[in-house]
C-alpha cells in the first residue's frame, strides 16, 4: 500500500524538490521509502514519486518508481492474483528480478498491453510510462478502493493517490469547485467526478486513460469494467449458495496473501463474524488476530464482538474511544481527509487503525457488504415508496407537487413538515424516469431549505455532479439501486472512508466483499436472492447460516454502525466546535453565514437533534477550509 504522484510538465518548470515535496506529502501512506525520478524528453518532462508501505516483497529491490526496459512505474495496492499471473507470464518466458505484485503488472502490461487490467484482482491505481513509445497509461481499479485523482490543463498533467500531493505541483492555490462544496453540505461528501477544487477531477473506476506524446497531447478515455454491461451466466437455483460460498471463501483467501501480519476489524455484525471466521480457518496463524472499537457511552457493540471472537477462537483485542481521542482526531482531521468528509464513522476507524498498527500490519474489513448484498433499509425503504407512487396517476403528482409549493411557503421553515413537502416536490420531476432516483437521492440530502439560511446562494446556482440519473433501464429497480449505490455512494464515501482512516494510521485495509467477481455474480441474480420478504441479503445469509452452524450468536438486530457524535459535540468538547463558528468571520472562511450558524448551534446545544448533521458539515468544512485554504504553497 503506497501514495503515488506522477506529472507531465510541458514548461519543464516542476523541480526534483517540488516532486520530493509533493511526494511526502502522503508519508501516511508510505512512511517506510520514498522513491521520486524524472525523465526529460524533448518536449516534455515526465515525473514519478512513490512513497511505500512495504506488504509484498519487503525487499528495497521492490521500492518504486520501478524500471524495466522502457517501462517505468508508480503503483498503489494489491494485485491479489499476481502469483498465477506471473507463473503464466513464467510460461511465455518472462525472467523476474523480485518477488512483488508490481513487477508482475510491468510483465503483463508488456504481454498484453491495455487489456493486462481485465486479468487482475486486487484493488489498484497506477501509471505507466513506455520511454520507447512515448505513451503513458493512467488506471484505477474497477471498483474504486484505491482512489486516484488529475489535474490537465494545457500546460501540464498531474496524478496523485491524493489531491494533498496535487496542490504543490499547480503552482498556485486551486478554487473551491461550488457545485462539490453544496453536494458535501447536501449529502457529507463530495459526489460525483469531480472534486472540491475546479480542475482536479478522480479517475473513474474500472477506467483507462491512455496518453499518447509521441507526436502532441493525446488523451482518451475507456471504461474496461461496467458492471450493468458485465455478460454473467446463470447459476441453478439449487447451486447459488455453493457458488456463492466459493466466491466468498476465495475472496478472502487471497486477501491473506503478504508478507506481514494479517489482522480482521470485528464488530460482530453479519459480514464481519463470516469474515472473520473464515480468514481464521484459512489463516496460518494459530491464532487470526481481530479488533474492536467500543464506547462508553451507547451504540456499544464491543461485548457481542467479543462473544463472536470467542466462538471463532481469535486473540481478540477490544479498544474503547473515549472524548479526548475523538477531540484528538477531529483537531487533526483535516490532515486525513483532503476533502470535506462528514462520515463521524471515520472517527472510531482511524482510531482503531492506530491501535491495530502495534499488531499488524494489513487489516480485513468487511466493507462493501451491504452494497454487493442489498443489506441497506433503505433499498426497501426506496422501492415502498416507489411502488405507492408509481399507482398514483403522475398527473394527479404533478398537480400535488403544484399544489404543495402554496403550502410550503405558509409553513415555517426547519420543521419535518416542511422538510417533507421540499423533499415531495423534489421527488416528483417532470421526467417520470427520474422517480426511483429521486427517491433515493433526496431520502439522504440535508434539505435545501435548511442549508439557504446557513449557505451563500452562490452555491445553490449550479446541481451537485452525480450519477443517480445514470440508470440503466435493462436492471430491476431494486438493481438500478445497487447500480447507483456502486458508483456514487460505495466510491466516494464509503471507500474514502476505508482508504484514509487505515492510511491515516500507515496501515493496509483490505475489503473482500468488494471483489468484483463477488459483484459480477451478485448482478446475476434475481432480486429475491437479495431480498426476499422483507429479509435483506438473503442468499448471503444462508451462506452465513451454515458457516454458523449449532449456534444463534449472530441472531442479533441489526443497529448499523452509530456513533455517538451528537454527544461528542454538545458534551465532550462544545467549546472548540463554537470557537470554530466564531472564526468565520475573522478569518474569511467563505460561503458560511456566522450570525445564522451560531443560530444553529445554539439551537443543537438546547438539545435540538435534528441540526447534528449540519453542525458537523460544517465544522468539518471550516477544518478543511483553515487547512487546504488559508496555508500559502511553499
Amino acid at each position: 500500500m503506497c501514495g503515488i504522484v506522477s506529472f507531465i510538465d510541458f514548461n519543464k518548470t516542476i523541480s526534483k524538490a517540488k516532486l520530493d515535496s509533493a511526494t511526502d506529502t502522503m508519508v501516511l501512506r508510505g512512511p517506510e521509502a520514498r522513491g521520486t525520478f524524472i525523465i526529460e524528453e524533448e518536449n516534455f518532462n515526465i515525473g514519478f514519486g512513490h512513497r511505500r508501505l512495504a506488504i509484498l516483497d519487503l525487499d528495497p529491490r521492490s521500492n518504486q518508481p520501478l524500471q524495466m526496459d522502457n517501462l517505468i512505474i508508480v503503483f498503489n495496492g494489491e494485485i491479489y492474483n499476481f502469483k498465477e499471473i506471473r507463473k503464466e507470464l513464467e510460461g511465455k518466458g518472462y525472467l523476474f528480478k523480485t518477488e512483488s505484485d508490481t513487477e508482475v503488472i510491468l510483465q503483463s502490461y508488456k504481454e498484453w498491453g491495455d487489456e493486462c487490467v481485465g486479468k487482475f484482482i486486487g484493488m489498484f491505481a497506477f501509471v505507466i510510462y513506455n520511454k520507447e513509445k512515448k505513451r503513458a497509461i493512467i488506471t484505477r481499479d474497477r471498483i474504486g478502493v484505491k482512489p486516484l485523482y488529475y489535474y490537465l490543463d494545457s500546460q501540464k498533467l498531474l496524478v496523485a493517490s491524493e489531491i494533498k500531493a496535487i496542490i504543490p505541483l499547480l503552482g498556485e492555490k486551486p478554487e473551491i469547485e461550488e457545485s462539490s462544496l453544496f453536494g458535501f453540505f447536501s449529502l457529507g461528501y463530495v459526489p460525483g467526478q469531480q472534486s472540491i477544487f475546479k480542475g482536479i477531477k478522480k479517475v473513474f473506476p474500472g477506467s483507462i486513460i491512455n496518453i499518447d506524446l509521441s507526436l502532441d497531447l493525446q488523451i482518451s478515455e475507456k471504461i474496461f469494467w461496467d458492471i450493468a454491461k458485465v455478460e454473467t451466466n446463470s447459476v441453478p437455483n439449487e447451486a447459488k449458495n455453493d457458488e456463492l460460498s466459493k466466491l466468498l471463501e476465495d475472496a478472502i483467501r487471497l486477501r491473506l496473501i503478504a508478507d506481514v501480519e494479517v489482522g480482521s476489524f470485528l464488530s460482530g455484525g453479519l459480514d464481519s463474524s463470516y469474515v472473520t471466521k473464515v480468514l481464521h480457518e484459512k489463516s496460518d496463524k494459530e491464532k487470526l488476530k481481530t479488533f474492536t472499537i467500543g464506547f462508553n457511552e451507547k451504540f456499544d457493540e464491543a461485548p457481542h464482538a467479543k462473544a463472536v471472537a470467542d466462538y471463532i477462537g481469535t486473540e481478540h483485542f477490544s479498544y474503547y474511544l473515549e472524548p479526548r481521542d475523538v477531540r484528538d482526531i477531529i483537531i487533526n482531521y483535516a490532515t486525513y481527509f483532503d476533502e470535506p468528509f462528514s462520515d463521524d464513522a471515520a472517527i472510531p476507524m482511524l482510531f482503531l487503525s492506530r491501535k491495530a498498527k502495534t499488531d499488524v500490519k494489513v487489516v480485513i474489513s468487511s466493507d462493501g457488504g451491504d452494497e454487493v448484498f442489498a443489506g441497506y433499509l433503505r433499498y426497501s425503504n426506496t422501492l415502498n415508496v416507489f411502488d405507492k407512487l408509481n399507482k398514483v396517476p403522475y398527473s394527479v403528482l404533478l398537480l400535488a407537487k403544484y399544489l404543495s409549493s402554496f403550502v410550503f411557503r405558509i409553513l415555517p421553515k426547519r420543521n419535518k413538515l416542511s422538510n417533507s413537502i421540499w423533499r415531495f416536490s423534489c421527488i416528483i420531476d417532470s421526467d417520470k424516469s427520474k422517480l426511483l432516483s429521486n427517491i433515493f437521492l433526496y431520502g439522504d440530502m440535508i434539505p435545501t431549505t435548511e442549508l439557504k439560511a446557513v449557505l451563500n446562494k452562490q452555491l445553490f446556482k449550479k446541481p451537485f455532479e452525480h450519477n443517480y440519473f445514470n440508470i440503466k433501464k435493462k436492471l430491476t429497480p431494486l438493481k438500478q439501486l445497487l447500480f447507483i449505490d456502486t458508483h456514487e455512494r460505495l466510491v466516494n464515501q464509503m471507500l474514502v472512508k476505508v482508504d484514509k482512516s487505515t492510511m491515516g494510521a500507515s496501515i493496509e485495509g483490505r475489503e473482500p466483499l468488494l471483489d468484483h467477481r463477488l459483484f459480477e455474480f451478485m448482478s446475476s441474480l434475481n432480486d429475491e436472492d437479495l431480498i426476499n420478504n422483507e429479509e435483506t441479503k438473503f442468499l448471503f445469509r444462508q451462506v452465513i447460516n451454515k458457516k454458523f452452524t449449532y449456534t444463534n450468536i449472530l441472531n442479533k438486530p441489526k443497529m448499523g454502525f452509530n456513533t455517538p457524535i451528537y454527544d461528542w459535540l454538545r458534551f465532550s468538547f462544545p467549546d472548540f466546535v463554537e470557537e470554530q463558528f466564531k472564526s468565520v468571520d475573522t478569518l474569511s472562511i467563505p460561503y458560511l453565514n456566522q450570525k445564522e450558524l451560531l443560530t444553529i448551534w445554539m439551537n443543537f446545544k438546547e438539545g435540538k437533534v435534528y441540526y447534528q448533521n449540519l453542525v458537523w458539515r460544517a465544522l468539518v468544512y471550516i477544518l478543511w477550509y483553515k487547512e487546504y485554504c488559508l496555508k500559502t504553497l511553499n
